[in-house]
């Protein structure tokens, strides 16, 4: 049985009486609503997901991983679903505390079933992460046109999320910045691009593209943005930047 150990587990009967599979992918879904989705899989659906990531960043898992979840027509015999909270349109991004759940999530994925490469997937039946329409709508992984999970966090999931996971060593220079409590990533090259979210959703996007060359950059934005709010301009991304960046974040939601 392969359980998370920092979701909280509320396993579906069919956890038991599915097939076991052995997980090549892992695809990403938005909800298209807010609230546990345990209570609509048990009673109102005869589809499954293996989990569900809230905006809070708290996980939950459905299905063990090596058992069939039903939400991803032809690739369910090999592939994780990973539902993820959402407001109703599902037009916006995942906001920083989610994504960092969602990475930390697809890491110990890859790390529990290796054969989930940590790469954006090539092909319907290969190896690695995707999400719901990435080869068609309706196409292979889904039977109906739609729009899952959203052409923002379809950019986010390409050029942010799955590079993060893809992360294999620490990256020189700066050093990166230790998230407080449960938003701890799993490597420092993680916690970077994490980062690296929230100053891209506060308006600071003069990086580098890639995951390396603009750590110093980085760094140096960091700094830029403690000054701004009256903080030690020392790079380190406390509990208190950390707070204040939160702070922010969710007056722009406020306003949007």
């Amino acid at each position: 049985m392969s359980l998370c150990p920092f979701a909280t587990v509320k396993l579906l009967p069919e956890s038991s009486t599915q097939p076991v599979i052995a997980p090549r992918i892992a695809i990403l879904h938005s909800a298209a609503g807010r609230g546990s989705l345990y209570r609509f899989f048990r009673d109102s659906s005869n589809l499954e997901s293996h989990f569900w990531v809230a905006e809070d960043g708290r996980i939950e898992q459905y299905v063990d991983t090596n058992r069939r979840a039903d939400a991803n027509l032809h690739a369910n015999g090999y592939a994780v679903s990973i539902e993820t909270e959402s407001s109703p349109s599902a037009t916006e991004r995942w906001n920083p505390v989610q994504a960092a759940a969602i990475v930390k999530l697809l890491d110990w994925l890859c790390t529990e079933h290796p054969i989930i490469k940590r790469r954006q997937c090539d092909s319907p039946t290969g190896s690695g992460i995707g999400w719901h329409i990435m080869f068609g709508t309706p196409g292979p992984w889904t039977p109906v046109a739609k729009s899952c999970p959203g052409p923002a966090r379809i950019a986010q999931a390409r050029d942010e999320i799955i590079p993060a996971v893809a992360a294999p060593v620490k990256p020189s220079g700066w050093q990166p910045p230790p998230f407080p409590g449960n938003i701890t990533s799993t490597s420092p090259a993680q916690r970077v691009a994490v980062w690296r979210m929230v100053l891209g959703d506060l308006g600071y996007r003069g990086f580098k593209v890639g995951l390396y060359p603009w750590s110093m950059t980085l760094g140096a934005a960091t700094r830029r943005f403690q000054r701004r709010h009256g903080l030690k301009p020392d790079g380190v991304v406390g509990p208190k930047t950390w707070a204040v960046a939160m702070l922010l974040l969710k007056k722009l939601k406020a306003k949007a």
